[in-house]
Parts: C-alpha cells; sequence; structure tokens
C-alpha cells in the first residue's frame, strides 16, 4: 500500500484506580517516567507521536510531545483516547501503546507494522501467550466514523470494536515486553528486576 503512513499515540489517559489516582504514565521507572520508555521504543518506528491524557497536561506537555484530550465520550475507557487520537492523526493508520508497559520494545511495533501494511484495511493488535493485547495495535484512521458509531451505541469495550470493524491478532513471542504495570506491587517487582 503505497500510501500508508502512521501516526503515533500513547494512551495515559487512564484513572490508575489500581495505583491510587495516580496517573501511571508520570511514574518514574528507571529515571524516567513510564511513558517516556513507550516513547523511547515507540519514536524509533513512527516520527509524529501524541500523548493521549485527560490530566495532568502540563506535565505530559513538557516531556515535548503534543497531547491529545479526549474531546467527547469522555471517561469511556480506551475507546475515546483512541477516537480523539484518530481524528487528530495525520497518517493513514495509527500506532497506539499503552504508557503502562515500559519494556515494550521497538521491535514489537515494527512487526506490528509490517502485519498492518500487508493488511490495511484491518486493526492489528498484538496477542501474547497472557491472551490479548488490543492498547497494543495499528488501527486504520479510516474506522474513525464506526468507531463514532459503535461509542454512541454506549459500547465501550476495545475488543468488541475490533471485532465489530475487523482484526487480526499478531502472535508476539516476547511475553515480558507486555508486562503492564497496574499496582504498586507491579511497579516495585519491575524496579527490582
Amino acid at each position: 500500500m503505497s500510501d500508508f503512513s502512521l501516526t503515533g499515540a500513547i494512551l495515559a489517559g487512564g484513572k490508575g484506580q489500581r495505583m491510587g489516582g495516580v496517573n501511571k504514565g508520570l511514574l518514574i521507572w528507571a529515571g524516567q517516567p513510564l511513558v517516556m520508555h513507550v516513547h523511547h521504543a515507540m519514536v524509533q518506528v513512527v516520527e509524529e507521536i501524541g500523548f493521549n491524557t485527560n490530566d495532568h497536561l502540563e506535565a505530559y506537555q513538557a516531556l515535548g510531545a503534543k497531547v491529545i484530550s479526549d474531546k467527547d465520550h469522555q471517561n469511556k475507557g480506551p475507546l475515546s483516547g483512541i477516537l480523539s487520537c484518530l481524528q487528530e492523526a495525520q497518517g493513514s493508520h495509527l500506532l497506539i501503546s499503552p504508557c503502562d508497559t515500559p519494556c515494550i520494545r521497538p521491535q514489537a511495533f515494527k512487526a506490528l507494522l509490517e502485519s498492518a501494511q500487508g493488511q490495511p484495511d484491518c486493526i492489528v493488535y498484538l496477542r501474547s501467550e497472557s491472551g490479548d493485547h488490543p492498547l497494543h495495535g495499528i488501527i486504520p484512521k479510516a474506522s474513525v466514523k464506526e468507531l463514532e458509531k459503535y461509542l454512541t451505541g454506549n459500547r465501550f469495550n476495545v475488543m468488541g470494536f475490533y471485532q465489530a470493524y475487523g482484526a487480526q491478532a499478531l502472535d508476539w513471542p516476547h511475553e515480558s515486553e507486555l508486562l503492564n504495570i497496574n499496582t504498586q506491587q507491579s511497579l516495585a517487582s519491575l524496579m527490582d528486576s
């Protein structure tokens, strides 16, 4: 597909309830906010990257990337952030990743890109031994209208939208790269490793 182009977005809009309400993307690990570990991996695949968040806007702006807040369907989960990022995306496709998987490597994003280029009309996302990882994926910008319609129907399940639109899982063998930092305990164990 000759007109395939990619914009990146790191999803940092979660409430961090299991973290005691702390914004996970700004938590420090190995001397940097978690969101920047993801950024360093993603920037090796795509030049334009935005941070999707509705809180701590100045802190995210200070990290040097565009901040994209949810316009519609706020507080409806990751799909509202994905929609806002798709609406802002300059490319034909949007590469997404959550802010709380700091061990992700560029190779995962490169594999997603290669898979998406081979099936550009489809959503492609990672799957590992532990199951589906739909917030690591590439979504066609052409899905905007379908996603708007899906959210208007008060449906907010990411995998539900993927299945309705058409999605393909890409098996990723490196489970440790998809470690999700959801609790203080998971952050502490990462610091100990």
